[in-house]
């Protein structure tokens, strides 16, 4: 109740700092295509005391650091030049931080370009699908990107219907047309449509200047997508049709080889066990058939003409086709006669074709008196002749 004591001596203390916060007002200047100036206010929470700013350039598309600064608590603006290999209508990224005695504070980061694309290409793949009532449409794009923009873009989405005494639609949604869609975007949707008219659609690039990409329109009818969108649709169906009729033919055949292999194991399986090598069991006569009766001549003139017959000046004998000469076969062992003819009956009975082939049909001897133009009527068969040291002589019977 007496009031106050006495006051002790006054003691100075701090707390802990923690990372500062983030540097405000960050403003960024090109002077010219290839310089940049960074200027920055101070963070509006430190949370200690600032020791120095550190500001670094990098390649927008790599992170490879283009440059970097360090400058005291006092400085709040720095300069980065041509050194940097700083270029025209190509992005880089700046950081900006504060540093106090607990290390780094939060960053800044921006992209940034020196001077922007003066002709950014308009965007590709434009495709509308629109509902069935015709109320309402989704407009898509391919987004560009920043290098390929050469700037930050932003769409523009115009959409007219083709009555001309209808330029605009007032009751679709983006206000009235264009609709401005940020750069970031790839859709937008659009309702509010008359259902019964048709609308012609473009999307259009915008940099930061006011210059235009101006993309080609897409013809909507009511209640229809857009041909490009369509299209895929259609080009979709046609591949799974195709797809699908491949495959049947495929398996189909899949199917006919196996069905040749099984019959033809089965084939061979029934040779085995039935004794039948493929060989054609139809019986066909050899024999030859005999010549009509010659007519009759005088067998005394046919001795005459013998008599004076001269070997030397006959005709040679006919061999047939020449064969080649071929290595006699050697003997089959009777436990491998069996897998033999298996062998022999493979590529289509290939190898009982050369086996034949390789039979000789050369004559064992001379058989030129039968094929005397006066004795050919005298012989049995026409294509069977006998050898000369064999043959039999006919003699003349009176009355024949």
């Amino acid at each position: 109740s007496a009031g106050e004591g006495a006051r002790s001596a006054a003691m100075n203390g701090r707390s802990s700092e923690a990372s500062s916060g983030p540097v405000s007002n960050v403003v960024l200047d090109s002077p010219s295509a290839s310089m940049v100036v960074v200027s920055w206010d101070p963070p509006q929470i430190p949370n200690g005391i600032i020791l120095e700013y550190s500001v670094v350039l990098e390649r927008y598309q790599n992170g490879s650091e283009l440059g970097r600064q360090e400058v005291d608590r006092n400085t709040f603006v720095v300069e980065f030049d041509d050194s940097q290999n700083i270029v025209a209508e190509v992005p880089f990224n700046l950081t900006i931080f504060a540093r106090n005695s607990a290390g780094e504070g939060q960053s800044v980061e921006l992209t940034h370009f020196t001077v922007e694309s003066t002709s950014p290409p308009p965007p590709s793949g434009v495709r509308v699908n629109r509902s069935t009532d015709g109320s309402n449409m989704t407009v898509s794009w391919t987004r560009l990107t920043i290098v390929q923009a050469g700037s930050f873009v932003t769409y523009i989405v115009t959409f007219e219907s083709q009555d001309s005494r209808r330029k605009r639609q007032s009751g679709a949604t983006c206000s009235v047309s264009p609709c401005e869609v940020d750069g970031s975007q790839g859709s937008v949707m659009i309702t509010g449509l008359d259902p019964g008219t048709s609308y012609d659609v473009r999307v259009t690039t915008m940099n930061g200047g006011g210059d235009m990409g101006m993309g080609s329109p897409v013809m909507v009818s009511p209640g229809v997508s857009s041909p490009s969108s369509s299209s895929s649709s259609i080009a979709g169906i046609i591949g799974g049709v195709v797809g699908g009729i491949i495959a049947v033919i495929v398996i189909v055949a899949i199917i006919i080889v196996v069905c040749y292999c099984v019959r033809r194991r089965n084939q061979t399986k029934y040779a085995y066990h039935h004794g039948d090598y493929g060989m054609d069991t139809k019986k066909v006569s050899t024999r030859p058939e005999p010549l009509a009766r010659a007519a009759t001549k005088s067998f005394m003139q046919s001795e005459e003409e013998l008599a004076t017959f001269d070997p030397t000046k006959a005709p040679a004998p006919s061999t047939g086709t020449e064969s080649q000469s071929i290595e006699r076969l050697r003997p089959i062992p009777v436990p491998s006669f069996t897998q033999h003819v298996l062998e022999m009956h493979q590529d289509r009975d290939k190898h009982f074709e050369l086996e034949y082939q390789s039979i000789s049909n050369d004559p064992l001897a001379t058989y030129d008196v039968a094929k005397l133009p006066f004795n050919k009527a005298k012989n049995r068969f026409a294509n069977i002749f006998p050898y000369d040291f064999c043959r039999v002589k006919l003699k003349e019977i009176q009355g024949v």
